[in-house]
């Protein structure tokens, strides 16, 4: 472990070079005599052990610590969770998927030791590294603060090294970033001969191959709330992004707002002012980074109103740049500056502040639908559109009608419609059969006409059994959808009358795959 003297020596050779060197000490020169930085595999988003080679430029200048500012995206390995505790690590029992990487010194002091994830200290470490160093005089151990800074990257601080040491080669599992740019790692390096005076250096490399990097986020929306579906309220509403691990990080996400939802103007004058907040959960992170969000105004007359937001925790503070701007008849939002931090989730929500105002009512009527375009850190675009979710509803059940004629004349026509639940979109239709009445699968070809939402449904995907039919591939916003069964589809297996009813199974699967069921007694017609 860090003993208080070293830590004490650090903290006082920092304080020393950010107040400036003494003329005196001028006699002592240390310096990087030579760098290097980067993954075995260059490959983006490769999972793959990050290397780091440090040698000092004079023998007898002993390096003492070191700080390593990673580049932003050089992160741990996301899919290690076990941790070594410090009764582990001080008994030298660290269970093996506790290992991080390794440490070799050479120089006067020659050791080589081990890298294990120990529980990062509360506040603004993300991380703590435990370095067990095996020397001639016996076991050593050291202690590594992992910190987040503001442009997203990552700082390791190595302290306490053996007296003598003149390199460090430091090799730490991890995964690279997800953008082709160039990644700088910059090194601070502090000597016993002269503590006061730090040497500094870079090293990069460029990840490659950033094309080939997976990249299909999902976008889920929600809007209102109990008592905000109402015209002219004031509603909630969110947007996130959901990634599965080993995928390219986002950097920007474009949202545009579904019809209906607008700034209220009334709203403008107060600015700047809170309206809503971002989030940001990571594996890597004990708890998600988030901060809150501010509407400054227009940077200038008719332009889009600007965003103030950054997502804070550990210490640090990630600035993103955001806008609020009127495309069309629709409010698009947009952030910029996502950090790559291997996110699972980037969400934005906007409070029921007073800045959105609800033209309609957001439970009736033609389904809401909100488009967005998602970008990675490499640039790729990811184009979506997802129905809104619509909170706060009245729990109306959904309906179902149908019309069954053609009995008399053995040539049945059957006509049924179906409405979804307040806040549903129809995703796939069914209709199951009663006993007298089956399905022409022989002769069937096209065995329904599909409407949804009043519109024809030119390639429905269609399973057909003899006594049950599913629709599906009916479009992203059907709320209503009407099954035409023409003659010759269906046929009578049994003696029915005209006057007498028939139970019929409808259904349908909603945009949460969420399966609503309803039975119908239908009147047989002639």
């Amino acid at each position: 472990m860090l003993d208080r003297r070293r830590a004490a020596t650090l903290a006082a050779a920092i304080a020393i070079s950010l107040l400036g060197a003494l003329p005196g000490a001028a006699a002592a020169s240390f310096g990087i005599g030579s760098v290097s930085a980067a993954p075995a595999d260059q490959t983006a988003g490769a999972h793959t052990p990050f290397i780091l080679r440090l040698a000092a430029d004079d023998p007898g200048s002993g390096l003492q610590a070191f700080v390593a500012h990673l580049p932003p995206g050089q992160i741990g390995d996301p899919t290690a969770t076990a941790r070594c505790s410090q009764d582990q690590f001080t008994a030298g029992a660290c269970p093996a998927g506790t290992h991080a990487g390794a440490l070799a010194l050479t120089g006067g002091t020659t050791a080589s030791g081990d890298i294990y994830l120990l529980p990062p200290a509360l506040g603004s470490e993300v991380e703590r590294l435990g370095i067990v160093l095996h020397a001639p005089g016996g076991d050593e151990r050291l202690q590594a603060p992992v910190s987040l800074r503001a442009d997203g990257g990552l700082d390791l601080t190595v302290d306490g090294l053996p007296a003598g040491v003149t390199s460090v080669t430091l090799t730490l599992n991890g995964a690279n970033p997800t953008s082709c740019a160039a990644a700088t790692t910059a090194i601070d390096a502090y000597s016993y001969a002269a503590p006061g005076q730090p040497a500094h250096a870079s090293a990069s490399y460029t990840p490659q191959a950033c094309d080939a990097v997976g990249f299909s986020p999902v976008l889920v929306v929600t809007a209102g709330g109990a008592g905000q579906t109402a015209r002219g309220t004031h509603p909630d509403f969110s947007a996130a992004t959901r990634q599965p691990p080993g995928q390219a990080g986002v950097r920007q996400l474009t949202v545009a707002l579904p019809e209906g939802l607008a700034v209220d103007p009334a709203a403008l004058g107060r600015a700047p002012f809170r309206i809503g907040s971002i989030s940001a959960a990571t594996p890597l992170l004990p708890s998600p980074l988030g901060g809150p969000v501010t509407v400054l105004g227009p940077a200038a007359p008719g332009a889009p109103l600007q965003l103030s937001a950054s997502l804070a925790g550990f210490g640090a503070a990630i600035p993103l740049s955001g806008t609020l701007a009127l495309t069309g008849t629709r409010l698009q939002a947009t952030f910029d500056g996502i950090p790559d931090l291997a996110l699972s989730s980037f969400a934005l929500t906007l409070d029921p502040s007073g800045l959105l105002i609800s033209s309609r009512d957001l439970c009736t009527g033609a389904s809401l639908f909100a488009d967005a375009t998602i970008t990675s850190q490499s640039g790729a675009q990811w184009p979506t559109g997802v129905p809104v979710s619509v909170q706060g509803c009245p729990p109306l059940r959904p309906t179902a009608s149908a019309r069954l004629t053609g009995v008399a004349a053995r040539r049945p026509v059957l006509h049924v419609r179906i409405r979804a639940a307040a806040g549903d979109t129809i995703r796939d239709a069914g209709v199951g059969l009663p006993p007298a009445l089956r399905f022409a699968t022989r002769r069937a070809r096209s065995p329904v006409t599909m409407l949804a939402d009043a519109k024809l449904v030119r390639r429905p995907s269609v399973t057909l059994t003899s006594s049950a039919i599913s629709v599906g591939n009916l479009g992203a916003r059907a709320r209503t959808v009407e099954l035409l069964f023409r003659p010759g589809t269906l046929r009578l297996t049994g003696r029915l009358r005209p006057g007498s009813r028939v139970a019929l199974r409808v259904g349908y699967v909603d945009s949460a795959m969420r399966a609503r069921r309803l039975t119908l007694r239908v009147l047989a017609r002639r």
